[in-house]
């Protein structure tokens, strides 16, 4: 028995040392903070970090890749390896208000899903047999939490994007759940280099919220791309940055403006997240205005690769902004080779047109971004898609106009569309024009007067927020005067009997116009993150009126 033995332990010897010889190691990633913060450790955001990156043969997943290579027509695997965070199948829900869902990635998908692309997540190692016949790879943001890469992975992924196939991943602000230490293997071998900041901007063009520099309104500069067609502006929501080799292919597709900067990560400054930020304010000494980079892309042998650096900006509460779900569209068609048709607000969608302050987006008291909220649950809910846009033009039959929305075409878009409800501000000075652009003249607003109550309730979802309604509103309406309501009905009045919201049938046409902005405004409404019937019962009252508001505007639910 010992010859057999002693034979077999000499095959093994000389397989390992042939390995060994045509092996090479992967590279160990120092860490870029030391120690963990104490609530990374407790929450688990180890797992990267004891991962070894173990030694792979380059010329294996060439092999496999000249014998499978990637196709066209092959599906878009996704990532489940290391990235479990607001996956494609994540999906706002008439009763979602978790963060999860909040900026879950499944309506980014759902222009590749009506195109027949399949999407196949796994959750095994990236291997060159698993990729083989794929068209694209997409991983979403990596979380420390998981698995860090082996170098084999890294060798495979490679091997495939050369060999014709795609790769998207998304990067976020800083180094946030230690995405940045986890992917640099990957980043290396491709030419970037992911920093471990946040892309800050400045200026009511440039910015989605006059509170904060990090929610941001990114404006490609214009060039001839296929990822950019069509794509004028996206959102981003505390986003991050990378930068790439120009030697090895990699070109900007978007930056901040040149009076954004890079805003560095401070590890030790909050100890309760591993969502790590710096403090949100320039230090000019250190922190230099610039372009800084976004989104990159790159032509690597015969395939392509995409870096996206927000994760939020593609969840179901902001890819409606602007362009950002046309711009994923035509990212998955470039990266795939096959084309995945997107126009977003077309007829069947409903459009929020807003001004440069009272953004639907903005987290400031005086903006609307729940109010939106509701509109995006009420609208997955009824398979109607919706949009944001301060500036992009649209045609949709179902219009929500807030505040400083004023444009030359409002009158003709409000004219043509089914379904329009009118958001009235007192403190907008073109108020009284967009109410006369419906034939409402305006009086001086009045003082606020306790109660509101519907005369003739619009149709509202099942939900638990509007079960058993009291008589009067817990709220202090204080409306715009009308001079005359003739062809007007009113829907709701305060405790004086003054109108609150009105209306107006013609044909299959309606509209509706609340006179008083502040019952749906972040300031009274807010609170999105826990279920309405959890708010104070202010906040639950204008839950009321702005689900009744936007039920008019999407139709039935599913």
């Amino acid at each position: 028995m010992r010859a057999p033995l002693l034979g077999m332990a000499a095959v093994f010897v000389a397989l390992w040392c042939a390995y060994y010889a045509v092996s090479e190691p992967g590279p160990r990633v120092s860490p870029w903070v030391s120690p963990l913060p104490s609530h990374a450790v407790a929450a688990g955001y180890r797992a990267f970090v004891a991962t070894a990156p173990g030694r792979a043969i380059p010329a294996w997943p060439e092999a496999v890749m000249e014998r499978w290579p990637p196709k066209a027509d092959g599906p878009i695997l996704i990532d489940r390896r290391h990235t479990v965070k607001q996956p494609e199948t994540s999906a706002l829900g008439l009763n979602s208000y978790g963060y999860d869902d909040m900026h879950g990635l499944s309506r980014a998908f759902d222009p590749a899903r009506r195109a027949g692309v399949p999407l196949v997540p796994f959750t095994g190692e990236i291997t060159a047999m698993r990729l083989a016949g794929a068209s694209a790879v997409f991983i979403n943001l990596p979380s420390g939490d998981r698995p860090g890469l082996r170098w084999s992975e890294v060798l495979a992924l490679d091997a495939f994007v050369r060999a014709g196939g795609g790769l998207m991943f998304l990067t976020d602000h800083t180094n946030c759940y230690f995405h940045g230490e986890l992917l640099s293997p990957l980043a290396s071998r491709l030419g970037l280099t992911l920093r471990p900041v946040t892309a800050a901007d400045r200026g009511p063009e440039r910015t989605l919220s006059p509170s904060t520099v990090a929610w941001i309104r990114v404006v490609p500069a214009p060039q001839d791309h296929p990822v950019l067609r069509g794509v004028s502006a996206f959102g981003f929501m505390t986003g991050g940055s990378a930068t790439g080799d120009p030697a090895q292919g990699w070109r900007v597709l978007a930056t901040t403006s040149p009076k954004g900067w890079a805003d560095v990560w401070t590890p030790h400054r909050r100890d309760d997240s591993s969502g790590f930020t710096g403090d949100l304010k320039r230090d000019a000494a250190t922190e230099p205005n610039e372009e800084v980079p976004v989104m990159l892309a790159a032509e690597r042998g015969r395939g392509r690769v995409l870096v996206f650096a927000d994760q939020n900006a593609l969840g179901a509460t902001l890819i409606g902004f602007e362009d950002g779900a046309k711009l994923f569209a035509n990212a998955l068609s470039w990266l795939t080779g096959r084309p995945i048709p997107y126009e977003p607000r077309q007829p069947n969608t409903v459009t929020t047109l807003t001004g440069p302050r009272y953004l639907c987006t903005s987290v400031s008291d005086f903006a609307y971004r729940t109010l939106q909220l509701h509109l995006d649950r009420l609208s997955a809910a009824s398979a109607v898609e919706s949009f944001c846009t301060a500036w992009a033009p649209t045609d949709s039959a179902s219009l929500l106009v807030l505040p400083e929305s004023w444009r030359e075409d409002l009158p003709a878009r409000l004219a043509a569309a089914r379904s329009v409800v009118i958001v009235l501000d007192s403190a907008d000075a073109q108020a009284p024009q967009l109410a006369a652009a419906v034939g409402l003249t305006l009086t001086a607003p009045g003082s606020p007067i306790a109660g509101l109550r519907w005369l003739k309730p619009l149709p509202a979802p099942p939900l638990p927020v509007l079960a058993d309604p009291p008589e009067f509103e817990p709220l202090s309406p204080a409306p715009w005067g009308l001079s005359a309501i003739e062809g007007w009905e009113v829907l709701a009045e305060d405790g004086a009997g003054r109108p609150v919201i009105v209306r107006r049938v013609e044909a299959d046409r309606q509209t509706v116009v609340l006179l008083d902005a502040a019952l749906v405004k972040n300031g009274l409404l807010g609170g999105e993150r826990d279920r309405p019937h959890k708010l104070p019962p202010e906040g639950q009252a204008a839950s009321r009126v702005a689900l009744r508001l936007m039920s008019g505007l999407v139709g039935e639910w599913r």
